[in-house]
């Protein structure tokens, strides 16, 4: 049995997922690996050494200017993006130090960071435990080294246009975040055989309309971001129980052919090879989601500490809750 932590994408909505981690673990739950994107792509590494503390130490008191800051009329047009995240990038360097990445590489628990290359415009995955993109022929069973992994963090948390690209290989591939294909990136660990998903989603299943009255690029630019991301987070989890479903439909096909069939018709029917089952290679999942019962009180790119306070109590709360239906 193989279990997975999924951490959405969402900015400073990540304090909500710290929470509900730092009550997930509190009640005895582990993880044989983690994916993130984005915000979870930065709390991923730090759970596989089960530091919780320097995550709720972060998540509660980082302020925006920690993370990023507005470019000037005329930078705009010289750069890729609107904001420049350098203080975001000496975060991860302080955080993510050269003896903490030997922790995270030593840990049984695999990291996987979700980015997509802009390139090719497809979604690649990067963990501490392989020398390079997951899938790619020329990746090796060694660790990554640190500045590439750190880099990989980097990139997953840029959204582009508001973010700048990175170069994760300096090979003129360019990467940003992960939510531009899955914002809850469920993939992934279905593919690796979890059979037991906590997935940690950073909006409500029912989202409120709002009153505001949009005037300028900006909060124009965050709305329509939240709107994007709501619609792949919905589609996200749409394929992970389609899968369940798949599987539920297959099992009573095949309960029903067992007393109206011979074994070879439900040999022909079930096993053969030029007509392969495409769900075959997946077995019944357990996912377990939690979520905030109404709109966290941030736009994603604000980091107010008394209100990151807030959403990790929020986390918290919301966890407490999901295990009661576990």
């Amino acid at each position: 049995m193989t279990r997975a932590l999924v951490i959405s994408g969402g900015g400073s909505k990540g304090a909500f997922a710290v929470g509900a981690i730092q009550r997930l673990r509190e009640a005895g739950i582990t993880w044989d690996l983690v994916v993130g994107t984005s915000t979870g792509a930065l709390i991923a590494p730090l759970i596989t050494t089960d530091d919780i503390a320097t995550l709720v130490q972060l998540y509660s008191t980082v302020t925006t200017e920690q993370i990023l800051t507005p470019r000037g009329p005329i930078d705009i047009f010289t750069h890729d993006s609107l904001y420049d995240t350098t203080p975001l990038w000496h975060l991860i360097q302080d955080t993510i130090t050269p003896e903490k990445y030997q922790q995270i590489v030593a840990s049984p628990i695999a990291a996987y960071l979700t980015t997509v290359n802009l390139q090719t415009g497809t979604t690649v995955y990067w963990t501490q435990h392989q020398s390079g993109p997951v899938g790619d022929p020329q990746t090796t069973a060694t660790p990554l080294d640190r500045p590439t992994f750190l880099r990989a963090m980097l990139a997953s948390a840029n959204q582009p246009v508001l973010m700048p690209l990175v170069e994760i290989r300096f090979d003129h591939q360019q990467y940003g975040d992960g939510g531009l294909h899955e914002v809850t990136p469920l993939k992934l660990p279905i593919e690796l055989g979890a059979t037991i998903i906590e997935a940690i989603v950073l909006s409500p299943a029912q989202d409120s309309p709002v009153t505001h009255v949009y005037t300028s690029i900006f909060a124009t630019l965050a709305r329509v971001i939240s709107l994007l991301v709501d619609n792949a987070t919905v589609m996200d989890i749409q394929r992970a129980t389609l899968i369940n479903q798949a599987i539920d439909y297959r099992n009573a096909l095949l309960a029903t052919a067992t007393s109206l069939l011979t074994p070879t018709q439900r040999t022909t029917l079930f096993d053969n090879p030029a007509n392969p089952d495409p769900f075959a290679p997946y077995a019944l999942l357990t996912l377990h989601m939690i979520r905030p019962p109404q709109p966290l009180p941030t736009d994603g790119l604000t980091f107010d500490p008394p209100v990151l306070q807030q959403m990790i109590q929020m986390g918290r709360q919301a966890a407490e809750q999901a295990m009661t239906t576990w």
